[in-house]
């Protein structure tokens, strides 16, 4: 099967393709100038932001996997958004940066493949991306942004890969799907409802080097029975860490505001049905 790759370019006077990445609302960085089909294919660090965002939902192509473009100087007006969300894309090796609301609101995206060039993620470069399944955090990754894969309600599953140390502010929020993540122990924060709303989590583990648990960051996870703390330290946990979660945290932690499971949970044999006769 052949895979289009599509470079967009325009004559904007930003070459380093810096967009408006400090903005995380709804408006964009539009180019003024016509945008053109470029016949080179420059090695690129760093994509524009919003790039992948905002594409009308009739010109969607669900089709053809998508390689984005591996052009810098990409335009961002609706013109040529069409070609961007797709249902699946892959980000070019040359890529270290995915800048703020870069793929937001791309409602049809269910699977990205991001290289492990790419060392930074920026804020909510994948909100609201509803039928995102599965994502790969590349190792070189240091922290999880303000809003990164917030809405994404079809999300089943993350790997945080070692050397994140920091989930940001909303990182999941509302990730109703999501039943598995996994937090490492180079992780020594986890923001304000970072996992608030993820209703499917049915049990979590904190290392030992998270010393900040901040308040809603578990809140409203109505399926999380089990809370392993691996190290309970003072101040690490606010009264609503764990806002209306019915979670049992093993060992004792009172800092945390949980009641104590009755036994270790990692150690529980399951109980068997009884065969039918």
């Amino acid at each position: 099967m052949t895979i289009n790759t599509y470079i967009v370019s325009s004559n904007r006077r930003d070459d380093h393709g810096h967009g408006d990445d400090h903005d995380h609302g709804d408006e964009h960085d539009h180019d003024h100038a016509s945008p053109v089909v470029s016949s080179t294919r420059a090695p690129v660090t760093r994509m524009p932001a919003s790039v992948f965002s905002k594409v009308p939902v009739s010109k969607h192509s669900t089709g053809t996997p998508f390689n984005a473009p591996a052009n810098k100087a990409l335009s961002t007006a609706p013109t040529v958004s069409p070609f961007l969300c797709q249902a699946v894309v892959v980000i070019p090796d040359t890529v270290t940066f995915i800048p703020d609301n870069a793929f937001r609101d791309c409602s049809i995206l269910t699977s990205v493949v991001i290289p492990s060039s790419v060392t930074s993620i920026g804020n909510g470069a994948f909100a609201y991306c509803s039928s995102l399944v599965s994502v790969n955090i590349p190792n070189g990754v240091t922290s999880i942004g303000y809003n990164t894969f917030s809405g994404c309600t079809s999300l089943l599953s993350v790997n945080i890969p070692n050397g994140v140390t920091l989930i940001d502010t909303f990182a999941f929020f509302g990730c109703s799907s999501l039943k598995s993540v996994n937090i490492p122990g180079s992780v020594t924060r986890i923001g304000y409802n970072a996992f608030d709303g993820c209703a499917s989590l049915t049990s979590i583990s904190i290392p030992s080097s998270v010393t900040d648990v901040d308040q809603y960051a578990f809140a409203r996870c109505s399926k999380l029975t089990i809370v392993i703390i691996e190290k309970c330290v003072s101040n690490t946990f606010y009264t609503t860490s764990f806002f209306l979660t019915p979670a049992c945290v093993y060992p004792a932690c009172a800092d945390s505001g949980l009641k104590t499971c009755s036994s270790d949970p990692r150690s529980r044999t399951p109980t068997l049905a009884p065969a039918l006769l």
